[in-house]
């Protein structure tokens, strides 16, 4: 016979290694994982958002700001805005693959204290949903050689192959921002955020065992649909800098910023459906709390060309930012068992992803005036060179002074 339970060839619940934590891949690249190649698209945690997983993501609220530096107003304005994110993470060692689609709106007011300065306050609304790409087939070797046990996941398991994941969240903030000397700004923001995310994976448990010590066939199976709602509370300030030269009609100078993000996750649990098959696993974990620290800067070059066309200004601009991560290392994640109710349960351990430190992230658009008072501004952004992350989304959105 050939038992499978307790390695993550199907069930990916290998508690032995990740509970001993003998040797860490990530720093030493000679210690060696035992584990073999995943069937099941169960994993331990579902990735997080990305504004909670690693404070990645795309200076989409930049979009008014730069709105205000190319094109300035007088008086009291408001604004709104709609965005879209496409956020892929790649499978690794530690995580899977998730393919999320992120879809925003912002409104916001602002009010100008002098010729030079502004503040302003934002609400913000996000709504995304994606996938976890799982297996679609399972092979499993047995101890004859040669005698491999096929089949496809849905049809042994009776759930499904992909896993699922649908987040919400809720952001405000206060802003500020300065000119000076003409030709330099300055700009700062604080924001507070609630966000809540809902994922579902399957699992799936078998023993394969031999007919005639030839035949593989599957003895014992259970499966499940394991779901969790973590909620995330986050607090962020950011720090944003430039000058701009002028030049046969162009506009050139460097950007820099300064980006720091404190994620709360509270402790919760999962919760197992059966499949239409097997008896559930049991597998279901209990999270403790988790913090989540970032600090990101981000050094760029900007240029833009105001053009005038129809009596209108219109200004295109491109930017290009180099990014690097200090903060966010790789996390220890504890969790015990939902079901193992002893004063003492057993406990263990398990890894996220180690970021990506080092990073582009190229923009570009056009800020144009539509009307006296009025202002609209599309924005593409697009993250370049990054190991782990591919991340693209376009911004559009409408100011008007009064």
């Amino acid at each position: 016979m050939s038992s499978l339970q307790s390695t993550r060839t199907v069930s990916q619940f290998d508690l032995s290694g990740r509970a001993l934590e003998q040797c860490d891949p990530s720093k030493d690249p000679d210690c060696k994982d035992d584990e073999s190649e995943t069937v099941s698209n169960y994993f331990y945690q579902e990735p997080l958002p990305q504004s909670a997983n690693a404070f990645f993501h795309l200076n989409g609220h930049d979009g008014v700001l730069n709105a205000n530096t190319l094109i300035p107003f007088d008086g009291f304005s408001v604004f709104g805005k709609v965005e879209y994110e496409n956020y892929r993470q790649s499978r690794t060692r530690y995580q899977r693959a998730s393919d999320i689609d992120t879809f925003t709106t912002q409104f916001g007011a602002l009010w100008n204290l002098s010729d030079e300065s502004l503040i302003g306050i934002t609400g913000t609304y996000s709504t995304g949903s994606g996938v976890s790409p799982g297996p679609k087939n399972v092979s499993i070797e047995t101890t004859v050689p040669g005698a491999i046990f096929n089949a496809n996941f849905e049809d042994l398991c009776g759930v499904p192959s992909d896993g699922a994941v649908d987040t919400d969240e809720f952001r405000g903030s206060i802003l500020y921002q300065r000119r000076w000397m003409g030709s330099a700004f300055i700009s700062a923001e604080v924001g507070v955020s609630k966000s809540r995310t809902h994922y579902s994976n399957s699992l799936c448990n078998v023993d394969v065992t031999l007919l005639g010590n030839s035949i593989p066939f599957a003895k014992m199976k259970m499966a499940g649909i394991i779901s969790g709602t973590p909620t995330v509370y986050g607090v962020s300030a950011d720090l944003r800098a430039g000058y701009d030269w002028e030049y046969s009609g162009a506009l050139f100078g460097p950007r820099l910023s300064f980006d720091a993000l404190w994620n709360g996750i509270d402790s919760y649990s999962e919760t197992e459906e059966r499949g239409t098959k097997w008896v559930p696993t049991g597998a279901g974990l209990r999270y403790d709390d988790q913090n989540i620290s970032s600090i990101q800067t981000r050094i760029g070059f900007a240029i833009s060309t105001p053009l005038v066309l129809a009596q209108k200004t219109v200004v295109p601009f491109a930017q290009l930012d180099y990014v690097h991560e200090f903060a966010n290392d790789q996390r220890t994640v504890s969790a015990t068992f939902v079901e193992d109710n002893r004063p003492d349960p057993f406990g263990f351990s398990f890894k996220t992803n180690p970021p990506d430190r080092n990073f582009l992230e190229l923009r570009g658009g056009v800020v144009a005036e539509i009307f006296e008072g009025g202002v609209a501004f599309v924005d593409g952004r697009a993250t370049l060179a990054n190991e782990l992350i591919d991340d693209v989304g376009v911004t559009a959105g409408v100011r008007v002074a009064f």
